[in-house]
C-alpha cells in the first residue's frame, strides 16, 4: 500500500524544485541585462571606512582594499527578489505566499534603500544605512505584517512541517 502523505509531499518538492529552476532561468536571463547597466551607470559599491561606532575601520580596509580596487556592480539583489516574486505572482500565488513574499519584498527595497544610500554616500564615513536602522525597519515590517495577518486574516498559528500548528495567538 502507498503511503498518499509521501505522495503530496513528493508531489510539492517536485514542484518546488521545478519552480525553483525556473526562478534560475530567469535570473540568468535577467543577469547579464543587469550587468550591462550596472556598468554602463558605474553603480559601484564604496567601502565602508568608518565602524558602526564611528571608528575607522584601518585593520578591515587593509585587509580588504584588494576588493575595491575592482569596480563591484551593488543592487544585484534586485535580480532575486524580482525573479522568486515574479515566479510566485505567476506560478504559485496563493493564501499561503502572502507573507512570504511581502517579507521578500520589504526586505528588498530595504537592501535597494540601502544600496542607494551606498551610491550616493561620498565613500568617507559611513556607505549605506546603518546595521541598527536595516534592523529596526526589519522588525518593524515584521511586527506590521504579524499584526496584519492576525487582525484582518484571522491567522494565529504556523503550521511545523510534520508536526502540525502551533498556536502562536497575537504573537
Amino acid at each position: 500500500m502507498i503511503d498518499m502523505t509521501s505522495d503530496i509531499i513528493a508531489g510539492a518538492v517536485t514542484r518546488m524544485l521545478i519552480l525553483a529552476g525556473v526562478a534560475a532561468l530567469l535570473s540568468m536571463i535577467i543577469t547579464p541585462i543587469f550587468t550591462y547597466f550596472a556598468y554602463k551607470y558605474k553603480l559601484w559599491k564604496k567601502q565602508r571606512s568608518d565602524d558602526v561606532s564611528g571608528e575607522k575601520l584601518k585593520v578591515f580596509n587593509s585587509l580588504h582594499a584588494h576588493k575595491f580596487r575592482r569596480n563591484i556592480p551593488t543592487m544585484a539583489g534586485l535580480i532575486f527578489v524580482i525573479t522568486i516574486a515574479l515566479t510566485t505572482l505567476i506560478f504559485n500565488f496563493s493564501y499561503n505566499t502572502y507573507l512570504p513574499l511581502a517579507a521578500l519584498v520589504f526586505g528588498g527595497v530595504v537592501g535597494l534603500i540601502d544600496d542607494i544610500f551606498n551610491l550616493v554616500s561620498d565613500g568617507i564615513g559611513k556607505a549605506g544605512m546603518r546595521p541598527w536602522l536595516k534592523f529596526t525597519l526589519m522588525t518593524l515590517a515584521g511586527l506590521a505584517f504579524g499584526w496584519f495577518f492576525y487582525s484582518f486574516l484571522g491567522v494565529s498559528a504556523v503550521k511545523v512541517p510534520f508536526d502540525g500548528a502551533l498556536e502562536l495567538g497575537i504573537w
